[in-house]
């Protein structure tokens, strides 16, 4: 178990998350900075690798995002702009505690 906490702990510390507003689409791109194999969404999503996993995984199911393209080590996905979605995107990054990590592009 405190195994497992220092994992995810390692995890969030090497997580970049950037977003970007257009006028029709919402892009977020997370990456890692430190291990390029680390995948969180697509094919090779781990559900229990941490909580990232698991709520990507949940907005995936509920079609709230939408995979566009892809490189090794980032996972870029984009999604219809509305309020609502902006929320369940704020909502996400702060239940994974990520917020500090957030780099916005304008």
């Amino acid at each position: 178990m405190f195994e497992k906490l220092l994992e995810i702990e390692n995890l969030y510390r090497y997580l970049k998350v950037e977003y970007s507003l257009t006028r029709t689409d919402v892009k977020i791109i997370i990456s890692s900075v430190k291990n390029d194999s680390l995948y969180l969404l697509g094919e090779n999503l781990e559900t229990d690798r941490s909580l990232i996993s698991r709520r990507v995984k949940r907005l995936l199911e509920k079609g709230f995002l939408h995979k566009r393209a892809e490189s090794k080590g980032y996972k870029i996905i984009l999604l219809p702009k509305s309020h609502r979605v902006l929320d369940d995107i704020r909502d996400f990054l702060r239940d994974a505690d990520l917020e500090g990590l957030i780099a916005a592009e304008k």
